[in-house]
């Protein structure tokens, strides 16, 4: 139950920052952008993980890199 319950929240998280970006309440460069995405993301791995739903995993983990380039390529601008 709480894998599940992690995957649920983790799906959220990544909907709520998409919501966010496409209502304009929040930029693509904004560290919180970013840091939601990367949270959701993670949550949704560990599902995924304990589930053994290996692609899933994978677009996850490659979501996270994504993130994390996103909040170094912010930092670099500044």
């Amino acid at each position: 139950m709480f894998f599940e319950t992690l995957g649920w929240f983790g799906s959220f998280l990544i909907i709520l920052a998409y919501y966010l970006l496409q209502t304009d309440k929040i930029e693509e460069t904004d560290f919180k952008y970013q840091t939601i995405n990367i949270l959701g993301a993670l949550m949704l791995g560990v599902n995924a993980y304990y589930k053994t739903a290996w692609a899933i995993l994978t677009l996850q983990a490659v979501w996270i890199l994504i993130g994390v380039m996103g909040i170094l390529k912010s930092k670099s601008a500044r």
